[in-house]
């Protein structure tokens, strides 16, 4: 990849992409510590996360070998997805408090357990 990010690459980034890259990111993980690492962010109709590892590869974005870490590309990438996911949350949450926000979020989580708990 080229200095600059493919628009179409970005646009096939899913937020299941963003967590396992965004914890790459974080430090270098192993395959299975990315699982434990997202486990509490895991649906149960969440995409595995080997094809989204392979995916990352492909695009030239994560070191195929373990300990997995980010490429120069991804480092760049990675950059301008956590500008883009910043900026959509500030206008997501404009004139919401940080405890508002707290609220709803602890609110919405209980909502969600209590419908897996209904299936």
């Amino acid at each position: 990849m080229s200095m600059y990010i493919h628009l179409e690459t970005f646009m096939t980034t899913t937020r299941r992409h963003w967590q396992l890259f965004h914890t790459i990111a974080n430090g270098a993980h192993t395959r299975a510590g990315l699982e434990t690492a997202l486990a509490p962010f895991t649906r149960p109709d969440d995409e595995p996360l080997a094809p989204l590892v392979g995916d990352l590869v492909n695009r030239g974005w994560v070191t195929a070998e373990e300990p997995l870490q980010l490429t120069g590309d991804g480092e760049r990438a990675h950059a301008a997805l956590h500008e883009k996911v910043f900026a959509q949350r500030a206008k997501i949450t404009e004139g919401i408090s940080d405890e508002e926000l707290a609220t709803t979020l602890t609110v919405l989580e209980r909502m969600a357990n209590t419908l897996e708990a209904l299936r």
